[in-house]
C-alpha cells in the first residue's frame, strides 16, 4: 500500500488541478508516520495475545479499511459540473 497511496493521491490531485507532487509527498509522509504507532501497537499485542490472533485483527482491520479507499473516496473532477 505504501507504494500506491502516494502515486494515487498525486494523480488525483493533478486531475483536480492541484500540485500532484506535494500531495503525493504529504500522503507518503502521513502514511509512514501512522505506520510507526501501528507497528509498535501490533508488536505489543503480538507479545500479549500471540502472533495469530494479532494477525487476524490486522487482516480484519485491513478488510474494513481498504474498501473505504476504493469506494468512499470520489475522484475529483469525475462528476459532471453543475
Amino acid at each position: 500500500m505504501s507504494a500506491w497511496i502516494p502515486q494515487c493521491t498525486g494523480q488525483l490531485a493533478t486531475h483536480a488541478g492541484q500540485s500532484g507532487g506535494g500531495w503525493a509527498a504529504n500522503a507518503g509522509l502521513v502514511f509512514n508516520a501512522a505506520s510507526v504507532p501501528g507497528y509498535l501497537l501490533l508488536g505489543h499485542l503480538a507479545d500479549r495475545w500471540g502472533r495469530k490472533p494479532t494477525m487476524l485483527l490486522y487482516y480484519a482491520g485491513s478488510a474494513l479499511i481498504i474498501p473505504i479507499f476504493f469506494f468512499a473516496v470520489s475522484t475529483p473532477g469525475s462528476q459532471a459540473p453543475s
